[in-house]
């Protein structure tokens, strides 16, 4: 993450672009909106060289997937996605988050603690309308064999998926590195008994039938667990760590959701979270200081000229450095690096592609 932020700096330092070697790969770190926007609309292919291995741990899911796959799911996708079908998911997202307020009031007045496995804990369950106690075995299992991922990114030694997959932990399932073994291994029952029983065809029998027959619901299914569960976590997480170091902020949060809810108990709205503009703008602010994805890489097939002259060559890797594009003074200002949710209660930004934590144009984030 240093050198990353490295990266990012020295092209705020030279127009937003700076380039580097990776062994014989050329990769250009672009922090400039206007280069991104370009970019993004012209390269949809993901860069092999740098996502092999994530495809490897979790499929050709829409987010790692060739385009000709990518595009398809896309389509399939979409409609899930629509607000209609959103809002109708509040009583969940609801009752999850009542569960986490439950657990977090047990550390109240106790002094410091990580609240990173609470956070954690109430995505995936969020994600999989499961119980807790299910899901504690895949966290630990991603942990792992993001630290394993981590290690093989950096070191050229360990860039063969084998070597890369070793070296996630000790743990059986973690070695293996199979996020799906360790997610079906809940079903290895089921799936022997369901050819045996048709009695037991219940939905979740149909569920883990689906998961071994058909590797593109496996894909899917992963897709939806760890992205929707892990970035959404992270960006929980950090701004709960923000709002603690800005009681001040704290504070305006907190009377914005009393002016909202008063002394009421009742269950959250999809109405509700369209006046707590200022809670948004503080989730926001957090995204920009602290995006969960903080880059996104797209392959150059043919060669592209950048609004600021410079063209980009064919078999380039451009790599959207979102964390320095929105630490970018030209389009932030001098407090680009200051925590100031106000920034967002300003009116439309600049350019729209200097707020991209879900990157941008069409291979966005559908979630």
């Amino acid at each position: 993450m240093q050198a990353l932020q490295n990266l990012g700096r020295t092209s705020n330092e030279h127009d937003g672009l700076t380039s580097f070697w990776v062994a014989n790969r050329l990769l250009v770190s672009m922090t400039d909106p206007k280069a991104i926007e370009v970019v993004s609309k012209a390269c949809l292919d993901k860069d092999e060289f740098l996502i092999k291995y994530m495809r490897t741990a979790i499929g050709n899911g829409s987010i790692f997937a060739p385009v000709n796959i990518w595009h398809l799911r896309r389509k399939i996708n979409a409609p899930f996605f629509s607000r209609k079908n959103l809002d109708q998911l509040m009583p969940v997202f609801d009752a999850k988050s009542s569960i986490m307020a439950d657990l977090l009031r047990t550390e109240a007045g106790g002094g410091d603690f990580p609240i990173w496995r609470y956070v954690t804990t109430f995505t995936f369950d969020t994600v999989c309308e499961n119980s807790n106690n299910e899901l504690s075995h895949f966290i630990d299992v991603v942990i792992q064999s993001s630290g394993g991922l981590e290690k093989g990114y950096s070191n050229m030694e360990l860039r063969e998926e084998l070597l890369v997959f070793m070296v996630a932990g000790s743990d059986t399932s973690a070695t293996a590195v199979s996020y799906t073994a360790v997610l079906l291994s809940r079903y290895p029952a089921v799936q022997d008994k369901v050819y045996q029983d048709d009695t037991s065809a219940t939905a979740v029998s149909y569920t883990a039938v689906l998961l071994f027959r058909y590797p593109d619901v496996q894909d899917k299914l992963l897709v939806f667990m760890v992205a929707g569960s892990d970035t959404s976590a992270t960006a929980v997480s950090y701004t709960a760590v923000l709002l603690f170091r800005y009681p001040d902020v704290q504070d305006k949060v907190y009377q914005e959701i009393q002016e909202v809810f008063g002394e009421s108990d009742r269950a959250v709205t999809a109405e509700d979270l369209l006046k707590l503009t200022y809670l948004e703008a503080v989730i926001k602010e957090s995204l920009r200081l602290y995006p969960p994805v903080p880059i996104v890489v797209r392959e150059v097939h043919e060669d592209i000229l950048l609004p600021s002259g410079t063209t980009l060559v064919d078999e380039t890797t451009v790599m959207f450095n979102i964390w320095g594009t929105h630490r970018n003074p030209a389009y932030w200002g001098p407090d680009a690096e200051e925590f100031r949710p106000e920034r967002f209660l300003q009116g439309p930004l600049p350019h729209p592609a200097m707020f991209v934590p879900f990157s941008y144009s069409v291979r966005n984030c559908l979630g």
